[in-house]
């Protein structure tokens, strides 16, 4: 239960039943933002109680409780801070937790806490001193961006009732609740002492914290229940009294315990060490938790339009993480409980028939499932393949097709030239990756309906993958203007995927694992690159916990990259490296997860590979074998069936299978399709410690995807930059070895014939190119790319590094007349806390009219506007006259960036050197060698 509560792991030893949307756990620090864990091992101190799960509970606020009697209730006038208040001290001697159950000794007031939970009402008992004064205080903590409104209302003697409403740019999803006492409040109070009014409503950046005296009495236990809805005030209350009526805490956890042996024995594991088992069925139990019911006792909730629903053949469930995390999870659930897992795809797909744009990248508030809705096509396909959920096919496509009429910018880029520019977006490799994924899937889902046309098209788009993959490099590399995206800095401003690192996520294309291959350079060459990412020791490596040399697990598709040897004929390091990452990077300590399990990422993950199993990504259905964790393991699939996993040793136990046989028969293949799993059966596994080469080895023996299309990538681009003064050399290639490339030139509107390319061309005037390839009478998407003639205003010789590097940036830098759109493009330069120190060279004393400096900060990513910037001139570059401070107007908001224009005029200054110097606040200490970083896209001089 304590698994990965210490470090970056943001487990909570909770009180929950399986899938339950309640989850009654201690906060020991404020929690922020999603990531931010609200307990953690090494705190000493308890704030309180809460009750919803992790990015729920910041997403849209939550109730806090905490207990307190005697002098305690005296002093919190003295604690104005929200989470300060009703802080008590612990210690795990005094703490116990099992699933559906957790107890902790509160200190120095000896108050015994103990909690539980059904699927959408909490129960706390806390036990005082025979005769003492009982008190609770009752907190309302701010939802997301802390706008929107609280409400705390008085109904009775032992309940109160209220919401939180998150003022969000999306619909919204108020969390309602009830809660009630088994003892009468005899009087409500603020924490500052004043009486409490009936009924409080008040902004949601406030908060509500007060405070709840009982009567004295000779029972030294106060039991609350508390319940949530979606719906209303009314549909808690509903909850409440089904799902929890009487007072009897301990048939409450009798009950919640009962419900995870049931749930937890769905697999079963034999021999193995106790330490093995442990981390086996906590991450187990993680996996069960991630995912909880949104609606009601009576079937209603309230959905992404706002709207208030009823699921009538169903249950409505969310899962409670990070989107993306559905790839291991619902492998997993697909197996241990298909009728669950049906309705949590036609969830799915119920939030998309809802929505209705599913191509929108909306905060998760109003996307229960996925900031990008299209990532539920997945889990509609997978449904399909494997007969969950009754899925109406035809419907589910008319879904899909619905969302994606209403395009966000980069899919439009994705659609017009076959990739996701990086001008757009700074993930923009992952998301043409994801695209391309989801639209292999959308393909699919035709086929199900014989709907030809829309299977041809998005076939082709899910081909759009071949555009960012550089086969000189054989990388996937971001693109921009026509060419590739030459990333100079290397802040988390120049990143370019989602939840990976660049290089892990440069093996997913899961619908086309032959086709990577092939572009690879065959399966030797794909062997080696793996090799690279695992266990090639370097320079480069991060040498952080949680790597193997540069892989990073606990990236959200990083994690299906061991299995990908056995699609190169090389199962056995397969092998090698599920069972080096099981054996080195969990463990059953509090510290025993190494990066964030939100969403039970890391435990599916585990789970799965522990089986000897693992699925490379929904649709893909069938599960590639690993090394299995124990000697024998059995899961009943669907609660219908037995499949069995047995692991015999040699003498010299290893990871390593030497042979293989299922129902009694050798089995040479390095995969098990879902229907022979759900058909039930014993595998059998000789493990040793030397590896097997030649076991599944043969072409036959792997598994494979393929695209159903050949495409003909779009050609590449290449120029020195995107402004010269003189002249320009522009080449164009295509990016394979068959394509032959036309072009088109386009100067002052006028377009010149298609030009079949056969030397690079020289521009001398501003202009526009389109280009594209042609193969056997096929041609693929236009690229097109613009350059600008631009007379330097000077050189620039930068007198501190920046962040990139001057070897990366040249002498025209921030001086090209080129404006950036989005910070981590090549116009950007970027500089760390030491800041930005220039001098531009106009080549000749000049009058300098005016000087600027523009610059642009990320808003998702974070980064940093500089808050001192001034100039210094000099005739001579030795001798420069006082800094004169640039002024900066208030920063102009754009899609996901902001910019900021800091300007001086001039009166009479007469100059050949300009010294521009820019920096972000220093530290106290005056430190110039840490803090934020900033980007620069030009300095403007205005000379004669």
């Amino acid at each position: 239960m304590f698994i990965g509560t210490k470090g970056k792991g943001g487990t909570s030893p909770s009180a929950s039943v399986p899938y339950g949307l309640v989850q009654v756990g201690a906060v020991t620090r404020p929690y922020r933002q999603p990531g931010d864990p609200f307990y953690h091992f090494d705190d000493a101190n308890m704030i309180g109680f809460r009750h919803l799960p992790g990015v729920e509970r910041f997403l849209f606020g939550d109730v806090v409780i905490s207990p307190m009697t005697g002098e305690g209730i005296k002093d919190l006038s003295s604690s104005p801070s929200l989470f300060v208040a009703g802080k008590h001290s612990f210690t795990h001697d005094d703490e116990r937790a099992s699933p559906g159950y957790y107890r902790v000794l509160l200190r120095p007031c000896s108050i015994t806490a103990e909690l539980t939970a059904t699927q959408r009402t909490g129960m706390h008992r806390y036990t005082f001193h025979a005769g003492e004064e009982k008190g609770l205080i009752v907190q309302l903590t701010p939802p997301f961006g802390e706008d929107g409104l609280l409400e705390l209302l008085v109904t009775g003697p032992r309940e109160i009732c209220g919401f939180c409403r998150p003022a969000l740019a999306s619909p919204k999803r108020d969390v309602y609740f009830v809660v009630r006492f088994s003892l009468p409040v005899i009087r409500w109070r603020t924490v500052g002492g004043e009486a409490m009014p009936a009924r409080l409503v008040v902004p949601a950046r406030n908060g509500i914290r007060v405070v709840a005296l009982f009567e004295r009495s000779d029972d030294p236990r106060l039991t609350v229940k508390i319940a949530f809805s979606s719906v209303g005030i009314e549909g808690a209350r509903a909850n409440l009294d089904n799902e929890n009526p009487m007072w009897d805490f301990d048939a409450v956890r009798d009950g919640a315990e009962t419900a995870w042996r049931s749930e937890l024995s769905t697999i079963l594991v034999g021999g193995g060490t106790r330490e093995r088992r442990t981390v086996f069925y906590s991450a187990f139990f993680r996996c069960l938790n991630a995912v909880h019911v949104l609606s009601d006792i009576d079937g209603r909730f309230r959905g992404t339009d706002g709207a208030v629903h009823r699921a009538s053949d169903m249950t409505f469930y969310v899962p409670g993480g990070k989107w993306k995390t559905y790839r291991l999870l619902h492998a997993l659930l697909s197996m241990t409980d298909r009728n669950r897992a049906g309705d949590i795809v036609r969830s799915a797909l119920e939030e998309m028939e809802e929505f209705r744009t599913g191509m929108r990248r909306s905060h998760p508030a109003a996307s229960g499932f996925f900031a990008d809705l299209y990532d539920a096509v997945p889990l509609v396909l997978d449904a399909l393949r494997k007969d969950i959920g009754g899925i109406d096919a035809c419907r589910a496509l008319d879904i899909i097709l619905s969302c994606l009429e209403r395009k966000d910018a980069a899919y439009g880029s994705y659609v017009r030239h076959g990739y996701v520019s990086s001008e757009l977006d700074r993930t923009s490799i992952s998301r043409t990756l994801d695209f391309a994924y989801n639209d292999w899937c959308t393909a699919r889902v035709a086929e199900f309906c014989g709907r030809e046309d829309v299977r041809k098209h998005y076939d082709r788009q899910a081909q759009f993958w071949r555009n960012l993959y550089d086969l000189r490099t054989a990388s996937f590399r971001p693109r921009v203007n026509g060419g590739w995206h030459h990333v100079r800095h290397h802040c988390c401003l120049s990143r370019q995927s989602e939840g990976s690192d660049l290089e892990p996520y440069s093996f997913f294309v899961p619908h086309d694992v032959a086709g990577l291959i092939r572009v690879s350079g065959g399966p030797a060459a794909f062997v080696e690159k793996l090799d690279r990412i695992f266990w090639t020791k370097s320079s480069e490596s991060r040498g952080k916990r949680g790597d193997i040399d540069r892989f990073a697990q606990g990236g959200h598709c990083d994690r299906f990259t061991p299995y990908l040897y056995s699609f190169a004929g090389a199962p056995w390091k397969t092998q090698a490296t599920v069972r080096q990452i099981l054996d080195s990077l969990y463990s059953a300590s509090p510290a025993g997860l190494f990066a964030s399990d939100e969403g039970a990422g890391l435990s599916s993950w585990l789970v799965l590979s522990a089986l000897g199993l693992c699925q490379l990504a929904p649709g893909v259905s069938d599960y590639i074998i690993g090394s299995p964790f124990f000697p024998r393991t059995t899961v009943r699939v669907g609660r219908e069936t037995d499949f069995e996993v047995r692991a015999e040793t040699g003498a010299v136990p290893g990871p390593f299978i030497r042979a293989a046989a299922f129902r009694g028969k050798p089995w040479a293949k390095s995969w098990f399709s879902y229907d022979e799993i759900r058909g039930g059966g014993t595998v059998s596994f000789a493990l040793e410690a030397e590896p097997n080469a030649a076991w599944a080895a043969s072409p036959s023996s792997c598994p494979s995807t393929s695209a159903a299309m050949d495409l003909v990538p779009c050609p590449v681009i290449h120029a020195r930059a995107r402004s010269f003064s003189d002249s320009l050399l522009v080449e164009i290639e295509p990016l394979d070895d068959t394509s032959v490339v036309r072009y088109t030139i386009e100067e002052k509107g006028r377009i010149s014939e298609p030009l079949v390319y056969r030397s690079p061309v020289i521009i001398r005037k501003s202009a526009r190119l389109s280009a594209v390839a042609v193969r056997d009478g096929r041609e693929s998407l236009p690229v097109r790319a613009e350059f600008s003639r631009h007379e330097p205003v000077g050189t620039v010789r930068f007198e501190r590094q920046p962040w990139c590097g001057t070897e990366n940036v040249g002498t025209n830098a921030l001086v090209d007349g080129v404006f950036a759109d989005r910070p981590w493009q090549e116009e950007c330069v970027c500089f760390d806390a030491g800041g930005l120190d220039a001098v531009i060279d106009l080549g000749l004393i000049r009058k300098v009219e005016s000087v600027a400096l523009s610059c642009l900060r990320d808003i998702q990513a974070g980064g940093s506007l500089p808050q001192y910037v001034a100039c210094s001139f000099s005739e001579n570059g030795t001798d420069f006259t006082a800094e004169e401070p640039l002024r900066g107007g208030l920063p102009k908001q754009g899609p996901g960036m902001e910019r900021q224009v800091f300007r001086k005029s001039m009166g009479r200054m007469y100059a050949r050197f300009i010294r521009v110097r820019a920096r972000c606040a220093l530290s106290q200490a005056g430190d110039e060698n840490g803090g934020p970083c900033f980007c620069a896209d030009e300095i403007m001089v205005h000379a004669r």
